[in-house]
Formats: C-alpha cells, structure tokens, sequence
C-alpha cells in the first residue's frame, strides 16, 4: 500500500479505489526547503472520517453557494437551452460542431480572411524555407511544448457560447484516474512540453484535477523542469 510521487500507476488504483479516492492531499507540496525529500503515502492511514470529509470537501456539487440549482432552474426554463438541446438530441454533438464549423467559416469569409489550405499554400511560397514547418502546400509536425488536457464537461453553469456544450448535467463525461495516469506519465516521457493546460468544463470541478496538479508540480520540481499549468477557470467556481 505504499506510494512513491513517481508511481503513476499506482497512484491512479488508488484514486479509483472507492476506500481511499479522496487521499489525495497526501500529495501536497511541502512548504519546507526540502523539496526533493522522498515521499510516500498509505491507504492505511486514511481512516473513514478523514475520507467522509475530503467527500464533503470536494463534493461535485459544491456548497451551498454554488450557482448549480440557479442555472440548473435556468436551463428548465430557457428557450434557447430548450432549442439547443433539442438540436443536439437530434443531430447529436458532432452533428453541431460540424455546423459550428460551417458557419465560422462563413463569418470568416465575410471579413475576408482565406481558407486555411490557401493560406497554407500562401506561406509556402513567401517562406520557402528548408526548416519551416510549412513545405510543399503540407504542414509537418514540429515537437508538441503545450498538454491541452479537456478533463470534462460538467460544469456549474450552461454558457450558451459554450463550444463543448458544457452544464451541470454532464456529470458522466469525464476524464478517469486512469486516463490522468496516462496523461501525467506521457508528460514525464516528452521532454519539449513545457505547459500543462486543463480545461473543460469547469477542471476544478472534476475529481481528478487535483491529483494532476499537485502530481504534475510535484514531478516538474523533483525534475528540477520548468512547467506552467493552465487553469482555463470561468471565476465563478
């Protein structure tokens, strides 16, 4: 049952594990010198009362300040959400995102700004150069420096700007213990990223936004690696 920072795996089974879901804080940043000190944890220590309370503490639904009941009475009751949710449930979500596509594309040629594949061409031929990333009308991949992680889509309001779509009823669309595992191991293995940036949703709302805070901190400090993480917060959470 002991658990090292670097142990991603691990660290992910026990978040998943119902009995010790909410032990997280044993991953906090020491405020000491001591930065690099070996740490550990075990899910022995967690007793009930401490995890009943991290349950209330990081309950999805916040306190009871939360603007969740007002916007939730919102969306009974607004036409527009009303509409929208019947557009969605009739050509579902891809559905929208290829009209959304449509017309942006067409506000874009109203103002005159080209289609992506001829600018494309058109940079080509201004810049003919040998290490651009754009050659023979294609764009080549360069090494990634940002980790854009989208962690879910429940959120404690219902923006209806919102391109995801995002709301107090998604509840279910979100990213897994394991998934943020995967995601933290991925950006120990690619030395070029440099930024961590977690959106949604609400990120702060979803479980494992935490756990890929206080992991991914901790790991850039012990690393001695220069990261920023990105919290595309709505300031009402």
């Amino acid at each position: 049952h002991i658990m090292t920072m670097k142990n991603y795996a691990l660290a992910a089974a026990i978040l998943a594990n119902q009995s010790c879901s909410f032990a997280v804080d044993a991953f906090a940043i020491p405020t000491s010198s001591h930065l690099t000190a070996p740490r550990s944890i075990s899910c022995l220590h967690s007793t009930k009362d401490h995890i009943e309370a991290k349950r209330k503490e990081w309950s999805l639904d916040g306190p009871s300040s939360s603007l969740i009941p007002e916007v939730i009475e919102q969306m009974e009751t607004d036409t527009e959400f009303q509409e929208l949710a019947k557009k969605i449930s009739k050509i579902g979500v891809d559905g929208m995102t290829k009209e959304e596509r449509a017309e942006r594309r067409r506000a874009l040629e109203d103002i005159g700004v080209p289609n992506f594949m001829k600018f494309v061409v058109a940079k080509d031929d201004e810049e003919n150069v040998q290490d651009s990333h754009i050659q023979n009308n294609r764009l080549y991949r360069s090494h990634p420096t940002i980790l854009q992680l989208n962690i879910g889509l429940y959120c404690n309001q219902a923006c209806t700007h919102c391109h995801v779509e995002s709301s107090p009823l998604r509840k279910e669309e979100t990213m897994s213990a394991n998934v943020a595992a995967r995601c933290l191991e991925l950006l120990q293995n690619t030395p070029t990223i440099d930024t961590l940036d977690l959106t949604g949703g609400a990120p702060e709302l979803n479980e494992q936004f935490r756990f890929l805070v206080k992991m991914a901190r901790q790991w850039a400090i012990e690393n001695e690696r220069k990261l920023t993480i990105i919290d595309r917060c709505n300031l009402t959470v």
